[in-house]
């Protein structure tokens, strides 16, 4: 290891290939992916949720929602 933890994990994401990774990664990776967008679609409306975009929109932070 030649330079921080930091800059190594840096490294290896920038050379990494989603070619490179097995099949059973991918897969899961993929299963992953859905299940976090399902998650956020359908906690959407709940109302911590609501509550905590109000605070991001309070704070003047802006983008697409």
């Amino acid at each position: 290891m030649s330079g921080t933890l930091s800059a190594e994990l840096a490294d290896w994401i920038h050379g990494f290939k989603y070619e490179d990774a097995p099949q059973d990664v991918r897969v899961a990776a993929r299963k992953c992916l859905v299940n976090s967008l399902g998650t956020a679609l359908g906690a959407f409306e709940l109302r911590d949720v609501q509550l905590a975009l109000s605070v991001v929109r309070d704070e003047g932070i802006s983008g697409q929602i």
